[in-house]
């Protein structure tokens, strides 16, 4: 067994930081491949830590159930383990590296984004921890490649990412968030809320002077404004000026804002099928 909980940092790790993919770098590919008419597709690597080494020798007890000849004696770690602190950072040098020696060159501004540099055959490639997105005149060599290094599974022509339900088309590109929608709805339980049409009620100017009590616990509604916000970035537009006026009240809302959240998410229920 590992105590994830014992290492101490100097001594077991040392940097732990690890980059997510952006989701600019996400649209930038989107965009390239429908204009130069390529195919999109998504694969997912399997038990990703295991396929990269710690960065520090590490012990670890023997398993339960081990059957040894010298049972206190202590085993070395040869592959990062799920808990380890240093882990998805060693997992992330691991892939790095590993598409550079495809002959991929990585992006100078998001260290998730690859690209083919030859013009002839263009591709283009992002990921985020275990799930890579790409598209190209190169993804049939750049699959037989990568399923040398890692177990993959081919997921085909893209479907989900980030939180995006993504068609692709032949004329356009579809991105919605159904699911990510419905999800909020079903954690504020308002899956069967009333129907509206504007995701604001009233003026914005109506809401500063109301005497309201104050939230006793602000967190609900602080994560409900950046569920929001990540809506508003992706796919919802529509959403934006009642969030970005709701934003300001982090600070100390107010029963009549959380209300106001309320409202916008019963818009959402009456247009989660809304597509970008």
């Amino acid at each position: 067994m590992h105590m994830w909980f014992s290492l101490k940092e100097g001594i077991n790790y040392d940097d732990v930081f690890s980059p997510t993919g952006r989701l600019t770098s996400l649209q930038l590919l989107l965009t390239l491949c429908h204009l130069n008419k390529f195919k999109i597709e998504q694969m997912h690597i399997k038990c990703v830590f295991l396929n990269s080494k710690p960065d520090k020798d590490l012990y670890i007890l023997q398993p339960d159930g081990y059957n040894s000849h010298q049972p206190y004696q202590y085993f070395i770690l040869n592959r990062s383990l799920y808990g380890l602190k240093q882990s998805p950072r060693c997992w992330h040098i691991e892939l790095k590296k590993t598409l550079t020696s495809i002959v991929l060159t990585p992006s100078l501004t998001d260290p998730c984004l690859f690209y083919l540099k030859d013009k002839h055959k263009p591709m283009w490639l992002f990921f985020n921890f275990n799930d890579l997105v790409f598209g190209g005149s190169w993804n049939k060599e750049f699959k037989t490649r990568i399923n040398q290094y890692f177990e993959m599974e081919d997921l085909g022509q893209i479907k989900y990412a980030l939180g995006i339900r993504i068609t692709q088309l032949k004329d356009c590109i579809s991105l919605i968030q159904d699911k990510f929608i419905k999800n909020i709805l079903e954690e504020f339980n308002l899956t069967d809320c009333c129907h509206t049409t504007s995701p604001l009620a009233g003026s914005s100017k109506s809401f500063k002077h109301l005497p309201t009590k104050s939230i006793d616990d602000p967190f609900n509604y602080r994560r409900v404004i950046g569920l929001l916000q990540y809506l508003v970035q992706c796919t919802r537009p529509d959403l934006a000026s009642a969030t970005y006026f709701l934003f300001q009240f982090l600070e100390g809302p107010k029963d009549i804002h959380f209300i106001a959240v309320k409202h916008i998410l019963a818009y959402l229920n009456s247009t989660k099928h809304y597509d970008l």
